[in-house]
């Protein structure tokens, strides 16, 4: 596991959860399902937006994960985040990437 972290400004309790729960997923897959033996979770932020980007060089997703529920809950939780953008890239045997783009503005609502 490699983690690359930017300092986040401070965010609404909801959006906080909404990302650690993102989190939580991604790397609950990757140990349920991609072999992988690498993990790259980068969170980098600047003045206005913040990514958070999951990678993995494990097998990929098939069909039957790319339309389960985690990702649902993925996607659903992003898009909670202030502006939050949801991206989803995987190809067989060339790993996974999750990326998840939101606001650090400070005028996103509480």
């Amino acid at each position: 596991l490699d983690m690359q972290l930017d300092e986040v400004p401070a965010l609404p309790a909801a959006a906080a959860e909404n990302l650690l729960r993102i989190v939580d997923e991604a790397l609950s897959n990757v140990l349920r399902h991609s072999g992988a033996t690498r993990v790259t979770v980068s969170l980098r932020c600047d003045e206005a937006d913040a990514r958070l980007v999951i990678a993995d060089n494990g097998r990929g997703a098939d069909a039957t994960l790319r339309s389960g529920m985690g990702l649902a809950n993925m996607r659903e939780r992003a898009s909670a985040l202030p502006r939050g953008r949801f991206e989803f890239d995987s190809a067989a045997a060339q790993g996974t990437r999750i990326r998840i783009v939101f606001s650090t503005a400070e005028d996103h609502p509480a």
